[in-house]
């Protein structure tokens, strides 16, 4: 059987990391249809600095954060398991917080 071609086609879904349905924005946002909360991923510009912010650093070499993302997925909780495995922090934003405490 051919399938016909819909010229309205609605924009794609995805799961989120808890299972629910999440549905992919222009700006390039993950937003979950969820009555209780509205949880908003990173977007790829927010990523991208992240990922820099971690060679910066020297938490990870580049083979590294290439192999965790492209096993994990280029999203914002394996940036942050790379933090965690390497200095025990829950996210970048607490090793970068706790890194301007020791320096200023």
């Amino acid at each position: 059987m051919r399938r016909r071609f819909n010229s309205t086609r609605r924009q794609p879904y995805a799961r989120n990391l808890r299972g629910r349905k999440t549905r992919f924005n222009r700006n390039k946002q993950v937003t979950t249809n969820n009555t209780h909360t509205l949880h908003t991923m990173k977007t790829t510009d927010q990523l991208n600095n992240m990922y820099d912010t971690i060679l910066e650093l020297e938490l990870a070499t580049f083979e590294e954060l290439e192999l965790v993302t492209s096993i994990n997925g280029f999203n914002e909780q394996a940036m942050n398991d790379i933090v965690y495995v390497r200095e025990g922090y829950q996210t970048l934003d607490q090793f970068v917080e706790y890194l301007d405490e020791q320096l200023g």
